[in-house]
């Protein structure tokens, strides 16, 4: 009976650690305004949206194992990249249909629903490693001053090229 009781225990711990990510799995890229997503890509961080600056399009769902409630992801984010684990189309009554990125900061999956972290500026670039091809596109919110500065601070942080900043750059300002 103990040994069953310690198993069980671990086996829920264990669960707590890896929210499930509720949805069908999508294989293969998804197009969302505009923009290619797949697995294996890197998602970049802007500022979150909530009035404490956390993310609200990037959240922990809500685990009935360990009886935690959503959690979004927190505000240290900024600036910072996540690799797509993978894709879902989920449906709920409070989302509607969405498709979802999964991402591990640490422990913990969190669903990012790309259409509104793209459009709120939560998420501000895409960057895709497939088919040998480094390619960076830059989220368009907001105005082209907005655009730009989000751009030039990518450059800054290293996540992506002298090269990709200039091409970026030029199509901004040739909208």
């Amino acid at each position: 009976m103990r040994k069953s009781f310690l198993l069980t225990a671990l086996c829920l711990t264990s669960l707590a650690g890896y929210s499930q990510i509720f949805g069908k799995r999508v294989d293969g890229p998804v197009q969302i305004n505009g923009y290619s997503i797949a697995e294996g890509d890197t998602l970049h961080f802007g500022r979150g949206t909530m009035p404490s600056g956390n993310f609200k399009y990037i959240a922990q769902p809500v685990n009935v194992f360990a009886g935690s409630a959503e959690m979004s992801l927190h505000r240290s984010f900024s600036g910072r990249t996540l690799i797509v684990k993978d894709l879902r189309e989920s449906k709920s009554k409070r989302m509607g249909q969405k498709v979802l990125a999964v991402v591990n900061p640490g422990g913990f999956n969190y669903a990012v629903e790309l259409e509104d972290a793209i459009a709120t500026g939560e998420i501000v670039a895409i960057n895709s490693r497939r088919m040998g091809q480094a390619s960076a596109t830059v989220a368009s919110a907001g105005s082209v001053a907005d655009e730009l500065i989000k751009l030039k601070q990518l450059l800054d942080a290293g996540a992506i090229s002298q090269d990709e900043y200039n091409t970026q750059k030029k199509k901004i300002l040739d909208k």
